[in-house]
């Protein structure tokens, strides 16, 4: 429980440093901050994130499609709930709440925390549609931000290649985040959060005088 604290308040301190402006150019208010979160660790970490990001003066939606099952994880989408965050089963519910025809118009920012380091195989549905959505619409008006990588990739092989052999709705094809890897860890605690960042993001780092380590 202490380390999914600390993960999530350094993904939360990687969110800040990579992307500072409190309001967003297309509303005018508080940068409005997507967290889509899995059932198992990277889930809770994004939980933990999206409090933070609260108390930071981020406008924060999150998705949690598929609630995990353990009682800290359970308490955590309880406090999200508690501080009044909408916490959504589907990304259409999340688009709708927020105005918006798609991601790019509904959000600024997404945090990928949906699988981490030691997930395998290809992401089933629902997660398998999120992904590609989110692969979709990412770009330079819907920045990406992934906890340890972004979900669908191998830690070693990297992102997932074409199958053209593959009929599968989860085919990896259909599931590719453009990310390049950067580590992000702000805080004294003694792990390191790798975060994902889409390349089209650079020149907007630039602009903004981000810094990332």
């Amino acid at each position: 429980e202490q380390l999914m604290e600390l993960a999530g308040l350094s993904v939360a301190a990687a969110l800040v440093e990579a992307f500072p402006c409190a309001v967003s150019s297309k509303v005018g208010s508080a940068l409005r901050v997507l967290v889509v979160c899995g059932p198992g660790n990277n889930g809770g970490d994004g939980l933990v994130a999206a409090r933070h990001l609260h108390h930071f003066g981020y406008a924060v939606t999150v998705v949690l499609p598929k609630p995990g099952r353990n009682p800290y994880f359970r308490n955590l989408e309880q406090q999200c709930k508690d501080l009044g965050l909408p916490v959504l089963a589907t990304l259409e519910e999340a688009v709708e709440r927020n105005d918006g025809v798609g991601l790019a118009s509904a959000f600024d920012v997404v945090v990928d925390a949906m699988f981490g380091f030691s997930f395998k195989g290809a992401p089933r549905a629902p997660f398998d549609g999120i992904i590609s959505e989110i692969a979709r619409e990412q770009g330079a008006f819907l920045r990406l931000l992934s906890v340890d990588i972004p979900s669908g990739w191998d830690v070693e092989k990297g992102p997932p290649t074409t199958d053209s052999d593959s009929s599968s709705s989860s085919s990896s094809s259909s599931i590719r985040l453009k990310s390049v890897l950067s580590s992000a860890n702000r805080n004294p605690a003694p792990l390191a959060i790798v975060c994902a960042v889409s390349p089209a993001m650079k020149a907007l780092f630039a602009s903004e005088n981000c810094r990332r380590r």
